[in-house]
């Protein structure tokens, strides 16, 4: 079976859509940002800090390729990955990309307290959204497109 990819902005609900549907699909759930940081030994806003974001980036790229070549995976990427078209191209090629989309506001409720998310300081979650959501067209070539909705 090919690879279900799931981009989207931080806080869309990738990883924890993500495990639900790989265990109904009976497919091997990654999370690429747990993959960089167990290589690394480092959690992402300490590899951003401690190496810089071009560094992340090249790990990010090569995970992609690597993935990519696999088959029968539900891949959550982290949420930057639509950034660099050759990470949707290499993904497309192989599997079928589903964008998570989730409202600005909604994202920034469910990211406000945590650590770990290294852009959030970086710009208003309004301006990042914008760069890396599937409302976007040219992040995301033709994606199945799901809403996440609020917690209740």
């Amino acid at each position: 079976m090919k690879n279900l990819v799931l981009v989207g902005f931080m806080g869309s609900g990738k990883t924890d859509a993500g495990k639900l549907a790989a265990a109904r699909l009976r497919m091997t759930f990654v999370d690429m940002d747990e993959i960089i940081e167990q290589r690394h030994g480092q959690t992402i806003s300490q590899i951003f800090e401690t190496k810089g974001e071009a560094f992340f980036r090249q790990q990010e790229r090569a995970l992609v390729r690597e993935l990519a070549a696999k088959q029968d995976h539900l891949i959550a990427t982290g949420g930057g990955v639509v950034l660099d078209q050759n990470n949707l191209r290499d993904f497309n090629r192989t599997g079928i990309v589903i964008c998570c989309w989730v409202d600005a506001k909604v994202a920034h409720e469910r990211t406000k307290k945590t650590k770990h998310r290294p852009l959030l300081g970086a710009k208003p979650i309004a301006s990042r959204a914008s760069r890396t959501s599937c409302t976007n067209a040219s992040h995301c070539t033709k994606p199945f497109r799901i809403a996440s909705t609020p917690r209740r």
